[in-house]
């Protein structure tokens, strides 16, 4: 059964930002952006309501997305939230060695961007569910 959820989307890339949002709002879920991982985990720690999945970019400036992903499952406040790592990596042996880092990490999924229209993103976060309401 569907229902909206609160989606916290960490990326400094403005576009992909507004793809993803614009893609997930349509879809009828809520909305968080940031551009760095510092902002990211002050959102998460300030917010009152924890999001329901987290679609975090490896490659942001201040803290990057294992940094950031690190902290969240450290955290126990935060580690039971789905995290979709998004990557973009030219290379594919660097594109699997992101995979292969962020599962080990405990990312629920990882997106390579350039590989995945944002429609794509939107069922990936209608699948994952979380026990965090």
């Amino acid at each position: 059964m569907f229902f909206m959820k609160k989606v916290f989307i960490f990326d400094d890339d403005k576009e992909m930002l507004r793809l993803y949002s614009s893609a997930l709002m349509l879809s009828g879920h809520e909305v968080v952006t940031s551009p760095d991982g510092t902002d990211a985990e002050q959102k998460l720690l300030a917010q009152d309501a924890r999001p329901d999945v987290i679609l975090l970019d490896v490659m942001m400036p201040k803290a990057d997305g294992f940094e950031v992903l690190e902290r969240i499952k450290s955290n126990e406040s935060l580690r039971a939230i789905p995290v979709v790592i998004l990557t973009n990596l030219e290379s594919l042996k660097d594109a699997q060695a992101d995979l292969d880092r962020a599962r080990s990490m405990g990312a629920a999924e990882v997106v390579i961007k350039s590989q995945t229209d944002p429609k794509d993103v939107v069922a990936i976060i209608e699948a994952l569910s979380t026990t965090q309401k």
